[in-house]
């Protein structure tokens, strides 16, 4: 993984990345029957308590991810008839900018 330049200003708590450059990455993507997702098991439930007055979340701000030279497994088990498929070119995805502000 390589980021270009990164800026955290402690003032307002926010840090700003250049482009995030990832390579050489495997991904398996996968749709159950019941149309929940493999990625879905990795998420953690937020609760909806509010957050004690005193923190200060922070602001992320990515200028791009680039993701180059991966490849991947796709399955939808969810259809009529399952699917499944293995795209082993050289997968490149490229996204511009990513907030995620606290």
């Amino acid at each position: 993984m390589d980021i270009d330049q990164f800026d955290f200003n402690r003032d307002t708590n926010s840090l700003h990345l250049s482009q995030v450059s990832i390579g050489n990455l495997f991904d398996r993507f996968l749709i159950n029957e019941d149309k929940t997702t493999n990625i879905s098991e990795l998420l953690i439930e937020q609760s909806n308590k509010e957050t004690a007055s005193d923190t200060n979340p922070m602001d992320l701000i990515i200028g791009g991810i680039l993701v180059k030279d991966s490849s991947m497994d796709f399955s939808d088990m969810s259809l009529p008839l399952p699917f499944a498929t293995h795209i082993i070119k050289k997968l490149t995805i490229r996204m511009q900018r990513a907030c995620l502000l606290g």
